[in-house]
Parts: C-alpha cells; sequence; structure tokens
C-alpha cells in the first residue's frame, strides 16, 4: 500500500471513497509475490439504490500488453439487466506502475491519485490509481448485484475502493 495514500474516506477523482486496503485479483502472467489471488470477487451492492458505480482501481504489470487488452471484468445487474463490461488498459483503466516517461493513462478514466510505494521507487515508477464510472444502462434501474472478475490477462487488476451513488 502506498505510504501516502489516505486510508478511510478520502475525496480522490472527484469522488468520495472509503480506502480500506488493496483488493487483488487473478491475472494470466502468474502469481505476483508467490501468493495466489480470487480470479472473482462479489461487491457488497444489496439495497442502496445505486444507479453509478466508482471504482478506484490501477494495474501492475501491463507495460507490454497492447492498449486495449482486457484487464478486469466488471459484472453486474442493473434493474434485472446484466451487463459486462470490459476494463481495458489504455483504455478504463491506466498502467499503475510506469516509469513516469512512459506513462499509458487511461482513456475512459480520471487519474484519481499518484504517488511512490516502496516497490515503485526501488525501479524508479510511480503509481496512478484511475477512477472508473459504470452509469446504470436504463434511467431508473438500480444496482442489485456486482462482481469483479480477473484473469483476463497478464496484467494484474488491483482495487482500492467503490462506491456508490
Amino acid at each position: 500500500m502506498p505510504p501516502d495514500l489516505p486510508l478511510g474516506a478520502a475525496d480522490l477523482g472527484g469522488v468520495r471513497f472509503e480506502i480500506r486496503g488493496i483488493l487483488q485479483l487473478a491475472s494470466l502472467g502468474g502469481p505476483v509475490f508467490g501468493q495466489r489471488w480470487p480470479a472473482k470477487v462479489a461487491l457488497p451492492v444489496e439495497g442502496r439504490g445505486v444507479r453509478r458505480l466508482h471504482l478506484l482501481a490501477t494495474t501492475r504489470d501491463g507495460a507490454e500488453l497492447a492498449t486495449g487488452t482486457p484487464v478486469l471484468r466488471v459484472r453486474c445487474q442493473w434493474g434485472g439487466t446484466v451487463v459486462e463490461t470490459p476494463l481495458r488498459l489504455g483504455m478504463e483503466l491506466g498502467d499503475g506502475w510506469h516509469a513516469p516517461e512512459h506513462s499509458r493513462p487511461g482513456d475512459r478514466s480520471v487519474v484519481a491519485w499518484q504517488g511512490i510505494s516502496e516497490s515503485s521507487e526501488a525501479v524508479r515508477s510511480v503509481v496512478r490509481l484511475y477512477r472508473v464510472t459504470l452509469d446504470s444502462p436504463r434511467p431508473g434501474a438500480v444496482l442489485e448485484r456486482c462482481e469483479l472478475v480477473g484473469g483476463n490477462s497478464a496484467a494484474t487488476p488491483w482495487v482500492f475502493a467503490a462506491t456508490g451513488e
């Protein structure tokens, strides 16, 4: 966890998030740091009346992948309709660990936070977290279920927070 990333409630990228840690999902590139990670995780959304979902997320080890490579899938049920949204490298998500001169931000996301961690500093890189927003596909439909699905590429998806409005 980057030491200067705020824990608890924080306004990042124009949205208030509650940051409690890192959710690391599986990737095809093998287990990072010698551990296995879940391929799928459900988000707690029931009964909240959410019409828009914001994720604070990034990727690691995506520098060699082509722009448009799916890294994470967000599968949500909005008012009975299931929608699966791919979060793609260089589009909805940027590469989170990179040398400053090789930045590849997401075109459809907002850089919500940038800083340095011990591991990024050791390789002269910076860490970026991106705010990705998913809207209900139908006016008035609320979020009933949502899960994050990794294991799509060699890049490792990391999710720091999710919030709805």
